[in-house]
């Protein structure tokens, strides 16, 4: 599963009966310029989360929040997902922060019907 720079640093483990995390996944990404590095915690309780942040060449961690998704677009820019928004995220005077790029609460999936050439095998 390592890939597009993403490298595991401890794999998930649950309770005996599989309902409580012991230790998240944590995996790492550092941008293109290698002086930040994404980290992501992923909980699976009781549904997948991510909790984000992003960690300096000199090891100060800043929170970026829990969310569903995160990495670093084509440009370098971190992009993060939470609660049905986008946001880009930086480092600025040694805080975080988050601008919303879109939010997609009030997009609601509507039927279409398949073509006929889709409905028969």
């Amino acid at each position: 599963m390592e890939r597009d720079g993403w490298q595991f640093k401890q794999w998930l483990d649950y309770d005996y009966y599989g309902h409580r995390t012991l230790n998240p996944v944590i995996m790492e990404k550092p941008n293109g310029e290698g002086n930040l590095t994404l980290r992501v915690e992923i909980y699976q309780e009781p549904e997948e989360q991510w909790l984000c942040s992003i960690v300096t060449k000199k090891g100060k961690e800043f929170e970026i929040g829990v969310g569903t998704w995160a990495d670093f677009d084509q440009g370098g820019r971190l992009v993060f997902a939470s609660g049905g928004k986008l946001f880009s995220a930086f480092l600025k005077s040694g805080e975080m922060v988050m601008d919303q790029l879109a939010d997609f609460n009030a997009s609601k999936p509507r039927a279409l019907k398949a073509p006929k050439w889709a409905t028969q095998w």
